[in-house]
């Protein structure tokens, strides 16, 4: 079982957009951002962000078909190249969609909350949608 962790400046591990986005292996910058406070997540319940790319890049699709996205920058952005920002390499260095939270809105009413997907496996790390998941440590 791979254990992912993150260090957040806050008591709770959720960012303001209801995620909270961890990396599989112990840096030397977890534990230190300040006075923050170390979680981690053993991966329950996780789906790999691989094996929803047909998903992804179909819903993305549909979005742009529909104009869900007119007057946004997501209008310019292929469904390959969407699935590729929610698949970042190197999490640590560029979280890239899950960064944003027009894409991360998108991703949770498109394809994860229908899904009942509360969090993703990515190539390095996870991103979790239910606190009761994450344990303090």
């Amino acid at each position: 079982m791979t254990m992912y962790y993150r260090n957040y400046k806050e008591e709770s591990p959720m960012s303001e957009w209801g995620h909270a986005m961890f990396v599989d292996h112990e840096d030397s910058w977890v534990g230190t951002i300040g006075d923050g406070v170390n979680y981690v997540y053993d991966g329950t319940g996780a789906v790999d962000i691989s094996d929803l790319e047909d998903v992804i890049k179909d819903a993305w699709s549909e979005s742009l078909k529909n104009g869900d996205f007119d007057d946004t920058f997501m209008a310019d952005i292929t469904a390959e190249d969407a699935f590729k920002s929610f698949a970042p390499e190197d999490i640590v260095e560029s979280a890239e969609a899950w960064d944003n939270g027009d894409m991360l809105q998108w991703i949770w009413s498109k394809v994860l909350e229908p899904k009942d997907i509360y969090a993703v496996i990515t190539p390095d790390g996870a991103i979790v949608f239910d606190e009761s998941l994450i344990k303090r440590v």
